[in-house]
C-alpha cells in the first residue's frame, strides 16, 4: 500500500520550506525517471507535460508536481500554484479535479494499491478566519486551520493569527544570526523606494517605457534575500530557504509551527 500526499502551495518558497521539514523526518527527493513512477500517476504527468503550450520564462506547470519526496511507500507530490488561493482558484480546482478524475471506468483507483490525501498551504495575510472561509468556499467543504477533514487538510502560515510564511522563516533564520538579519533589515529599510511605481514591472520596448501591474516589493522577502546573498549569490529565495544553514535541524524540530506541519504530513503513515 502506497500513501500519496498531494500538496498545494502558493509558491516555490513554501515548497522549499516544507521540503526542509520533510527532510528531517526521513523523506528524500524522488529522482527516478518519470516513467518509473507509481501508476497511474506516471502516465498522468507525462500526458500533462506533452500539453505544454509555451516556450520561455513561463510559470511552472502547476499540473505537474514541482517536487516529489518519498519515504518507503509514502510519496509527497508538491504543486506550485504560482499565487495565493483567491487568485488561483482555477488552478486549484483543476488540480483537485485532475486527481479525483483518475477515478473512471477504465482507470479506477480501486485497481491500484494506494491511499491518498490532500494538504493545502496558504498565508493567513490579514487573519486565519478569513483565509479559512475563502478556502472552504473554493473546495466546497468545511475545513479548519491545522486540521484534517476526511482526506483534506489545511495549514495557514501565520504569526499570532496573521502574516505569512516569511514570519515563520525569519523566526527560524534569525536564531544565532541576529546581527546578519538586523543588518539586512536596516539595509532594506534605508534603501526601499518611496515611489512604489518603481516596484512594479518595467516594460521597455522600441515603442514605450512604462510600469505596469502591482508593486512586487515585500519587505520580509527582501530581508531574507539580502541575508541569503551572503551565502548564495544570485540565487532565489526558494534556493536560500532550501539550502541555507540559517535554518538548522534542531530549530525545525523544536519550533511549534514546524511540528504542527510535520504532524499533518506524518499522520497515518
Amino acid at each position: 500500500m502506497s500513501n500519496i500526499t498531494i500538496t498545494l502551495c502558493e509558491g516555490q518558497d513554501d515548497i522549499a520550506f516544507l521540503t526542509r521539514i520533510l527532510y528531517i523526518n526521513g523523506f528524500e527527493k524522488y529522482n527516478d525517471k518519470l516513467e518509473n513512477f507509481i501508476k497511474p500517476f506516471d502516465k498522468l504527468f507525462i500526458s500533462n507535460i506533452k500539453r505544454a503550450e509555451k516556450f520561455g520564462f513561463s510559470p511552472t506547470n502547476y499540473l505537474i508536481p514541482s517536487v516529489v519526496l518519498s519515504k518507503e511507500d509514502n510519496y509527497v507530490l508538491m504543486h506550485n500554484l504560482g499565487g495565493d488561493s483567491d487568485g488561483r482558484s482555477s488552478e486549484i480546482k483543476k488540480i483537485l479535479g485532475m486527481y479525483n478524475g483518475i477515478k473512471s471506468d477504465e482507470d479506477d483507483f480501486s485497481n491500484y494499491d494506494f491511499d491518498y490525501k490532500f494538504l493545502l498551504f496558504f498565508d493567513a495575510d490579514e487573519d486565519i478566519a478569513t483565509r479559512e472561509k475563502s478556502v472552504c468556499k473554493l473546495i466546497k467543504r468545511e475545513i479548519k486551520h491545522n486540521e484534517m477533514s476526511e482526506n483534506y487538510g489545511l495549514y495557514i502560515f501565520h504569526k499570532d493569527g496573521s502574516g505569512t510564511l516569511e514570519d515563520i522563516l525569519l523566526e527560524l533564520m534569525k536564531i544565532g544570526n541576529e546581527s546578519v538579519f538586523d543588518s539586512a533589515k536596516k539595509y532594506v529599510e534605508n534603501n526601499k523606494f518611496d515611489d512604489q511605481e518603481r516596484c512594479k514591472e518595467f516594460v521597455c520596448s522600441n515603442s514605450k517605457e512604462e510600469h505596469k501591474g502591482s508593486s512586487k516589493f515585500y519587505e520580509k522577502k527582501s530581508i531574507i534575500s539580502v541575508a541569503g546573498q551572503l551565502q548564495f549569490s544570485a540565487k532565489s529565495n526558494s534556493v536560500i530557504i532550501e539550502k541555507s544553514d540559517y535554518i538548522k535541524k534542531v530549530d525545525l524540530e523544536t519550533n511549534n509551527k514546524c511540528k504542527e506541519i510535520a504532524d499533518m504530513f506524518m499522520k497515518e503513515l
